[in-house]
């Protein structure tokens, strides 16, 4: 029998994103549509029928306006992926902290060099919901044990694309600072996008994990103005961010705490999609 999954476990953590890419993918396919998470969420429901409690707790925190923005993450993220291989057509794709997540089977091209990393017991639920597919490769790792630059292919001349998403902010500034230095002395050309919490939603998020009972996946790191990252590297030779839900349409069907949160997310700069190009 499956392993029980307890709250702050990989596993539930795991789950969280999964959930928002399954269900509101399918209500609104316009923003981002992931049907092989829907597959997945139904074996995770399957392979342990007996944490109703759990699950219900994880979609209690999961409403609809948190789900959007775990969908608009994933969107801005394909986005970004889909650019960077117009010019990159044979890079290499980094995914750090990979979780459950199916973005290179979104973007769907073998021509791409796939890697995905997490730690060991990440590694091994991921492998029970995705079957191996073509040019990826699973590296059961911590991104903090850099020797996995070993296992993955890297030339510079075809590009190499290094992404975390909702990532970064489990860590503190100086374990952030010591990986993108790493990441820009190794993957010399590269580029790193990642995605962060302000600093004040940090603390709410916080606040609404203990007040749910949601315990061991507090957020560590929040970032006030993005240019604080150049202090990062003395390698990285751009910067630029994007605003979460800026340009995005209000849909009708949303209910107004959503569309009211989207509008509060933007003024307040609450979340940025930071992209980072290494000298």
């Amino acid at each position: 029998m499956p392993k029980k999954i307890y709250k702050g476990t990989i596993e539930s953590t795991m789950v969280g994103p999964l959930y928002a890419r399954a269900k509101y993918g399918a209500l609104y396919p316009e923003i981002l549509k992931d049907p092989q998470a829907e597959v997945m969420l139904e074996k995770v429901y399957d392979m342990y029928p007996d944490q109703q409690e759990e699950f219900l707790m994880m979609e209690k925190f999961m409403d609809e306006f948190a789900s959007l923005n775990f969908l608009y993450r994933a969107k801005k993220f394909d986005d970004e992926i889909r650019e960077f291989k117009v010019i990159h057509p044979s890079a290499s794709i980094i995914n750090l902290g990979c979780g459950l997540d199916t973005t290179n089977l979104r973007i769907g091209d073998n021509d791409l060099r796939w890697y995905q990393i997490d730690l060991p017991e990440g590694i091994v639920f991921r492998e029970k919901l995705i079957s191996p597919v073509p040019n990826s490769k699973n590296i059961a790792k911590s991104i903090f044990d850099y020797n996995w630059f070993d296992d993955v292919e890297f030339n510079a001349e075809k590009g190499v694309l290094i992404f975390a998403a909702g990532l970064l902010n489990y860590f503190q500034e100086d374990q952030l600072r010591e990986l993108c230095n790493k990441l820009a002395n190794h993957f010399r050309g590269g580029t790193f996008l990642f995605d962060l919490p302000s600093a004040l939603l940090k603390r709410i998020i916080n606040r609404k994990y203990k007040k749910l009972g949601f315990e061991g996946a507090n957020h560590e790191f929040g970032l006030g103005n993005p240019k604080q990252v150049l202090n990062w590297s003395m390698n990285i030779k751009t910067l630029s961010y994007t605003i979460f839900f800026k340009g995005i349409r209000p849909n009708p069907k949303w209910n107004k705490k959503s569309r009211f949160l989207m509008k509060v997310f933007r003024i307040l700069k609450f979340y940025k999609l930071v992209k980072l190009e290494f000298k």
